[in-house]
């Protein structure tokens, strides 16, 4: 399987994801949406660690888990940030509509992206990249417009 795949597969998934999020929180509200979203994110991951303890998945090296020798005050972010992903993407996607929203949180994706990979894994930035990412910005720009 080629790698780029994967995030396309995730891309189509969020899209998919926010427009379910945005139909249960018309009918039962954000938080309900919320909760039962991370209610089967967190069976799923308990799951998965038992697996990981109890069976061979463990010899799976990205599915491995090591006992944290410290926790971090940090780590509640991710959390945090999930929890505004899924909130925000279904608020967005019923006052925007799919394509806006999608379009629009790609575009922050890649300029947040590009420097991620610059600040923190000390990635170079480049002309291609600067251009490319100008001209998918610029084309996201131009399809939201009214």
């Amino acid at each position: 399987m080629s790698w780029y795949l994967l995030p396309l597969v995730i891309g189509a998934t969020l899209v998919v994801q926010s427009g379910l999020n945005d139909t249960i929180q018309q009918k039962h509200g954000l938080i309900y949406a919320m909760f039962t979203n991370n209610l089967i994110f967190i069976s799923l991951s308990v799951f998965l660690l038992w697996l990981n303890f109890n069976s061979g998945v463990g010899n799976i090296e990205s599915l491995k888990v090591s006992r944290p020798s410290s926790i971090h005050w940090w780590y509640i972010f991710p959390g945090i940030m999930g929890a505004v992903i899924v909130g925000g993407s279904a608020l967005s996607l019923e006052k925007l509509g799919a394509g806006k929203t999608m379009i629009l949180l790609v575009s922050a994706q890649i300029i947040v992206g590009i420097a991620w990979d610059y600040l923190v894994k000390s990635r170079p930035i480049n002309l291609y990249k600067v251009v490319g990412s100008f001209l998918i910005i610029a084309g996201a720009l131009l399809s939201v417009k009214e």
